[in-house]
């Protein structure tokens, strides 16, 4: 019986031949990726021992991405007998939702400079609010092309196939062929492991997610954080959320969201939390509780660590926006940034809801609230301190606007406490239980509001 069995072994062998190969994918200190590839690599090492081929010179593999199909055919020289090797350069692409960021910003300045010539304006503050609708009126053409990308970034696919690197994006499998002497085929991959572009689904408790690009939750879609998970920043990216977000951390376990690397950190590293838009096919609900910004937020647009930008009322839905039990610190902006959220007269308000956060060390004001049109909004709980601006900035706002402030600590920020400089066509602040003191300027400072609209501001208990 085993002199039956050894036979077979020698005719199936001489028939089909015997596998002689073993091709392997390895980081730039020899050691084998396992199946993932490190963040931020620029280069590969492919590896193939065959000594079948001992003494050839070389070896020829195929290199892929999920997006460079056609791949990179490389040149294997032998290093010692049997084994080749050779390093393969990488080149990722990253998705943005604005990827010339001086194009934008050029768009921006023309956009600003018609506007102040079309003002009869001359003061100079007020250059602040027409650069503020300039930045508005350009950036929602940029987040529409980038929606129109779904999540993918911009590159050429004859480029992929020639520039002599491998191309690929967040998530994709990189794999190496290698079809050796007898025609069998060896075959080796790593996934990047890191997420950009499209999100939808669960990022499950107690996982860490590292961002290389631009994020974003579209309309209609849902992403669900649970506690314990950290989200890292490697570059300055941000979360864009159109449809729903349910990021509930529980007490002791909170969502972080930082820089990837955390051993020097300063101020505005990535982009910061952006809720924004709505669609009129349906409504979207956000939840962000027990959870900390560290470091993000900086000067793209909208502004902000955590910003509320541009929800709507529709006919048969009306957003809503809930955030909770939050730590934001060390902005290069605003803290928080409620801004360009409109409601309808006939459909209902936008609501927001903030409150139990602590705004502090923010390069700007801690929260500002500006230009909201038909929008409830109401705060309590706050603890807002050492912000490099105001603590509590209503900016001006609009429309039967509502706000209300129950209970805050506004202290030790650089210019005013508290301030707002336009309340109009009925629109209300009013403040209870605020303890503000401390601040460099006036503690409160109050702007123009329009009498006989029934716009109007009370400050009680504080």
């Amino acid at each position: 019986m085993k002199s039956l069995i050894l036979s077979l072994s020698i005719l199936t062998t001489s028939l089909f031949g015997q596998a002689s190969g073993k091709v392997m994918l390895l980081d730039r200190q020899g050691t084998s990726l396992n199946g993932k590839l490190p963040v931020g690599s620029t280069e590969i090492i492919v590896r193939v021992n065959d000594k079948e081929l001992s003494g050839k010179g070389f070896v020829d593999v195929l290199v892929t991405s999920t997006i460079d199909t056609d791949g990179e055919q490389i040149r294997l020289p032998e290093i010692s007998n049997g084994v080749f090797q050779e390093i393969v350069e990488l080149n990722f692409h990253t998705f943005r939702i604005i990827e010339d960021e001086d194009a934008y910003n050029a768009e921006v300045n023309a956009e600003f400079l018609a506007l102040k010539a079309a003002s009869e304006n001359e003061d100079e503050d007020y250059d602040n609010v027409l650069n503020d609708r300039a930045n508005d009126l350009v950036y929602r053409g940029y987040h529409e092309e980038a929606l129109n990308r779904a999540g993918m970034p911009t590159y050429s696919e004859s480029e992929t196939s020639t520039n002599g690197m491998l191309d690929f994006i967040s998530g994709d499998v990189i794999e190496a062929v290698y079809r050796d002497n007898e025609g069998n085929t060896h075959t080796n991959s790593t996934r990047d492991i890191t997420v950009s572009g499209w999100l939808e689904g669960t990022w499950l408790s107690d996982s860490t997610y590292i961002v290389t690009g631009d994020v974003y939750v579209d309309y209609d879609d849902t992403l669900t954080i649970e506690p314990g998970v950290m989200v890292k920043f490697n570059g300055n990216y941000g979360l864009f959320v159109y449809g729903s977000l349910f990021a509930n951390g529980a007490a002791g376990d909170s969502i972080i969201f930082e820089p990837y690397d955390m051993t020097s950190p300063y101020d505005g590293m990535w982009k910061g939390i952006k809720l924004e838009h709505s669609s009129s096919n349906g409504q979207s609900k956000i939840e962000l509780s027990y959870f900390r910004t560290s470091y993000g937020g900086n000067n793209s647009y909208p502004y902000g660590a955590v910003a509320v930008y541009n929800k709507r009322a529709f006919s048969d839905c009306i957003d809503s926006i809930t955030v909770s039990h939050g730590e934001i610190h060390n902005s290069s902006y605003y803290g928080a940034y409620v801004r360009s959220n409109n409601g309808d007269a006939d459909y209902g308000q936008v609501y927001v809801s903030m409150g139990n956060l602590w705004i502090h060390d923010n390069s700007n004001d801690g929260m500002e609230l500006s230009y909201n049109y038909l929008t409830d909004i109401s705060l309590d709980s706050l603890n807002i301190h050492n912000n490099s601006s105001n603590g509590l900035d209503f900016g001006n706002n609009y429309e039967h606007t509502k706000m209300t402030v129950d209970s805050a600590r506004i202290a030790d920020n650089n210019s005013y406490g508290l301030s707002f400089n336009r309340l109009e066509d009925g629109s209300t602040l009013d403040v209870e239980n605020a303890d503000i003191h401390d601040n460099g300027n006036y503690e409160v400072y109050v702007g123009y509001f329009e009498v006989g609209s029934g716009s109007e501001i009370s400050v009680t208990n504080s």
